[in-house]
């Protein structure tokens, strides 16, 4: 599969490092590329029930934004952007669905009207035997000009908010051990052609160095510790539902 397109990136950024209260305003521009699998013609299975259709012709997404980035106290990141898309594209469900197998076909869906807040913190507690970071992120977005035969259903809006939280903390027990605790929470996302259930998850470990020399550190880690993060998704399209459950064994210990 080969496509070739032309673009131009413009890019202007005004920056000022001085001081503890630091920023950078610009414009700013990128071209989001479709992964090569969505591009391969044909079909291929995703289990027993679905069916991924690639599309040869989709085109790359372009997105252009206004960005404002501000450092407080040399500490806290707040980040601000709109970004206008164009060419988004995704799995969409189609009429060649059946009740006993979903098919999906990538393609360009819509364009998009964007805004984006982060803030993240870090924090120190106890004479910094406790420290960590927490990160909140929610973007906006408003969907338009709809495109190759995608219309959202009446009871589903073109408009919607995803969030996320995530967060750090580190224990010092010891000057040579240490435990920490990693997380994140993402509530429910409900697109116009699909609801994503809310996910959570939980990493953990605890680590020891040996002797004077931070070369030898003896970990143990434990990633999504109570395998919670799963994917409950739900796809409309005209009057068709579908709902697919994945829940993986993520729980890794090492």
């Amino acid at each position: 599969v080969i496509n070739n397109y032309g673009f131009i990136f413009p890019y202007v950024s005004i920056t000022d490092n001085k001081g503890i209260y630091k920023f950078s305003i610009g414009f700013t521009s990128k071209l989001i590329k479709p992964q090569y699998n969505t591009m391969l013609p044909g079909y291929r299975y995703d289990g027993d029930y679905v069916v991924l259709v690639g599309n040869p012709q989709v085109k790359p997404c372009t997105q252009y934004s206004i960005v404002f980035n501000q450092v407080i106290l040399n500490a806290m990141f707040i980040s601000m952007r709109y970004d206008r898309q164009n060419n988004l594209s995704d799995y969409i469900l189609n009429n060649n669905s059946s009740a006993e197998i979903k098919m999906y076909e990538y393609k360009n869906y819509a364009d998009a009207n964007s805004l984006y807040f982060r803030i993240s913190t870090p924090y120190r507690l106890i004479k910094d035997k406790i420290t960590g970071n927490i990160n909140f992120e929610t973007t906006y977005y408003d969907l338009i000009n709809f495109k190759n035969n995608y219309n959202p259903i009446e009871n589903r809006s073109s408009s919607y908010w995803q969030f996320s939280v995530k967060g750090s903390i580190n224990y010092t027990i010891t000057k040579r051990l240490n435990a920490y605790i990693w997380f994140q929470y993402i509530p429910l996302i409900k697109k116009p052609h699909e609801t994503i259930n809310e996910r959570w998850s939980m990493d953990a470990g605890i680590s020891y160095q040996w002797g004077d020399s931070d070369r030898f550190v003896i970990s143990i880690d434990a990633e999504d510790l109570f395998n919670t993060f799963v994917y409950d998704i739900t796809d409309y399209y005209n009057e068709m539902v579908s709902n697919i459950f994945t829940k993986y064994n993520n729980r890794l210990i090492m």
